[in-house]
């Protein structure tokens, strides 16, 4: 699980693009760029495409996924973004970009490449200064680049917060919970002092609590002493009212944290008994049966949440479709749902991530550099401290053969997330391309020894992730002239692939 946005969409695998393949076939490091590549942007296809094709419906299997390559696999046709012909000058494209918050306008600016990069950097500082501000929160406004608007920003948020706490501290703790702040804890403390059984805070408070004990994990530490408080205060909430749908809903939610996925569906089914017209829980339960590999009773429990979802609210939903669905290969659809939740300004805002995540590493399959890259500034404008964001950019750096910056990206990704195996992934790789074969060794290791506890992997996922990391030993050995290393890393990685498709 990563951050609840519920979806890490480039869990690596490539059966038909293996190491070994390659390497006998070409020879040399420019052959495993290719497999570096499209492992990435091939793994929702393949990995859990498989498990699709296992589990389809009373024992008929589905169809099988179809291939990813480095081409067109559907057009993007983003409503966001205009066409360049739209604008008859630079100048033009530049203020609709700010005016929008549209990156992928910048792209279009070809002739002054200073401009071009100011573009970009404005239209980044203008969406993080947005963020910052919809927060009610100082520390955003430190990512701005451009110092006179970094310090507008955080005087325009020290007001804010000043106004609200002196006049609507709800509005100030709903903005923070809506935000992922944790501040939002101790808002919700001070306001239930006043007024203890609040049902609505008493939830607020309990999300709050699963989410930081989430972020604590991520970072290497305890998340139980958070998960006690948020089941301390759903106890309060139940005793308020055991009959509500939303109060079951809220607990197992704090039951994925803990995590006991078993004890989260069952809460899940109860908060739907309650209320079956419960959209948020639907979308629970799907979450839940896509982190244990249920991947078609996931995609059954988050078509019925869009069903209920008639006004197209709910990010979470469409977020989790766009990878289900790119994982099965219906690509078209993938990208309206991703689409969807870009359209829509409300969305929360760890699910456009996710969803702007998606459309880059779909963008990254079409062969589209520019559109991938215009996309993951984006997200990391809105959210700079993801660290599947900057895992993808790594990957995206080494197709544009950028070694340098992919090390860059992928050391981000692993100070953002300590605990990710596929941070590791991504560095052990950029440093294998910059000839670093014992560090890259060291880091793949490292990898390996985070898969298991990694909350970022969906659980059919491990096991092909462990096998990348072994291969990518193998590949640092290949490089040493070390055969015997060679061939035993590789075997460990094909043995991995064959746990992966039992």
């Amino acid at each position: 699980m990563n951050e609840q946005e519920h979806v890490p969409m480039q869990e690596e695998h490539a059966e038909e693009h293996s190491p070994e393949t390659s390497q006998q076939e070409k020879g040399g490091k420019e052959s495993r760029l290719t497999w570096i590549v499209v492992g990435v942007v091939a793994v929702l296809v393949i990995i859990a495409g498989v498990v699709f094709y296992l589990q389809g419906e009373q024992g008929q299997p589905v169809e099988q996924p179809a291939e990813v390559d480095l081409q067109e696999v559907v057009t993007i046709n983003d409503p966001k973004v205009k066409s360049c012909e739209d604008f008859e000058y630079d100048t033009d494209m530049y203020i609709e970009a700010l005016n929008t918050g549209n990156v992928q306008l910048c792209q279009c600016i070809t002739e002054n490449e200073e401009l071009k990069n100011t573009c970009i950097n404005g239209t980044a500082d203008a969406i993080k200064m947005q963020n910052a501000v919809m927060a009610m929160n100082a520390t955003l406004c430190e990512e701005i680049t451009e110092e006179s608007t970094k310090a507008y920003c955080v005087q325009v948020v020290e007001d804010g917060i000043t106004y609200f706490k002196e006049n609507d501290p709800q509005a100030l703790a709903n903005k923070r919970m809506n935000a992922h702040d944790e501040a939002a804890i101790t808002d919700y403390e001070a306001l239930l002092e006043g007024e203890p059984d609040n049902l609505t805070n008493l939830l607020n408070l309990t999300l709050a609590y699963a989410e930081k004990g989430l972020r604590e994990q991520e970072q290497g530490g305890d998340q139980i002493p958070y998960v006690e408080k948020a089941l301390e205060t759903i106890e309060k909430a139940l005793a308020i009212s055991a009959t509500s749908s939303e109060v079951y809903r809220v607990e197992a939610y704090v039951y994925e944290i803990q995590p006991d996925l078993v004890k989260a569906l069952e809460l899940y089914d109860k908060a739907l008994e309650i209320d079956p017209e419960n959209i948020l829980a639907y979308a629970g339960k799907g979450h839940v049966q896509r982190m244990i590999g249920l991947l078609p009773e996931a995609l059954e429990s988050f078509n019925k949440a869009a069903e209920l979802d008639t006004e197209d609210r709910e990010a979470v939903i469409y977020t989790n479709l766009c990878s289900l669905l790119y994982t099965k290969g219906d690509f078209e659809e993938a990208v309206k749902n991703c689409l969807k939740v870009r359209a829509n300004e409300a969305s929360d805002n760890v699910y456009k991530v996710s969803a702007l995540r998606s459309l880059a590493e779909i963008a990254m399959a079409n062969g589209d550099a520019e559109a991938a890259e215009a996309y993951l500034t984006e997200a990391v404008a809105i959210k700079p401290d993801e660290s599947n964001i900057y895992i993808l950019w790594a990957t995206l750096d080494i197709l544009k053969k950028d070694y340098s910056a992919s090390e860059e990206h992928a050391r981000t990704a692993v100070a953002n997330n300590p605990t990710s195996a596929r941070a590791q992934l991504a560095l052990s790789r950029a440093l294998y391309m910059q000839d670093r074969y014992e560090e890259s060794i060291g880091i793949a290791e490292a990898g390996l020894a985070l898969v298991d506890s990694d909350v970022s992997l969906l659980i059919p996922s491990k096991d092909a992730v462990t096998k990348e990391l072994y291969y990518s030993i193998a590949f640092n050995y290949y490089e040493m002239d070390d055969t015997a290393n060679y061939e035993k890393y590789s075997q460990l990685a094909e043995e991995a692939f064959i746990s992966e498709q039992q």
